[in-house]
């Protein structure tokens, strides 16, 4: 078995949390120009039933839920709301943000 010095295994520890670091901080800034682009939509409103459409969100987030830690609790029955279905897209951003951002 080769062993290398202790200083490269540093090393390449060091490195590597800078990679995760770098690839983190991509996906913040993704998800920061994501948010700014909606102070410039219009948005038209329209009814949108929340039970249903929080299900499906929900299930298709459930990976980086799961993965990031974050605690969704839902008091039900909800009822359908004036909203924009397309900002409760999770492909949007909007929710997948909210996942990560809230402490």
């Amino acid at each position: 078995m080769i062993t290398r010095p202790i200083w490269i295994r540093q090393e390449w520890i060091i490195a590597r949390g800078i990679a995760e670091s770098a690839i983190r901080m991509d996906g913040l800034i993704r998800d920061l120009l994501d948010y700014g682009r909606l102070a410039h939509l219009k948005v038209s409103l329209v009814s949108v039933k929340l039970e249903a459409r929080l299900g499906s969100v929900l299930a298709q987030l459930r990976p980086e839920i799961k993965s990031t830690g974050a605690v969704i609790q839902v008091e039900r029955p909800l009822p359908p709301i004036l909203g924009n279905s397309t900002l409760l897209d999770p492909d949007s951003g909007a929710i997948s943000l909210a996942t990560r951002s809230s402490l």
